[in-house]
């Protein structure tokens, strides 16, 4: 259930997270794909402060991807960022496998950042639309 359900008995557009922020490390020895989200609220105080894809919102919810190269497992890391008792915590954590394919997904087609950036910034964590 997410937070506009619990208070509106509905959901709207605005309850959901979105993926907000994605890198790609990359040095001679692996390449690390990070992919962050936040709620709907903070992704839009950003846009209205002028910030142009919202990446300095603060992420609740992260995956990343480390490729050490052929003999090496990809090692998987999901975190949080967002407090115990924060209503947004149940959304954060139910993001977390979904995040995961994401950078799963950058990683599989080998995007750069800027396709990356393009293809998946803005992407609603609910229904895999763009906001």
């Amino acid at each position: 259930m997410w937070l506009g359900e619990r208070v509106t008995g509905r959901a709207s557009k605005l309850d959901g997270l979105i993926v907000h922020d994605i890198r790609i490390d990359e040095s001679d020895d692996a390449r690390e794909i990070i992919v962050g989200a936040t709620d709907l609220k903070r992704w839009e105080w950003e846009l209205e402060d002028g910030a142009s894809n919202a990446a300095n919102a603060t992420t609740l919810a992260w995956a990343s991807l480390t490729d050490r190269g052929p003999g090496w497992a990809v090692t998987e890391t999901m975190g949080l960022h967002v407090a115990r008792r924060d209503p947004l915590r149940r959304a954060a954590i139910a993001a977390l496998p979904e995040l995961l394919e994401i950078a799963w997904e950058i990683h599989d087609a080998r995007l750069t950042l800027v396709e990356a950036r393009a293809k998946l910034v803005g992407r609603n964590l609910r229904d895999g639309s763009e906001p």
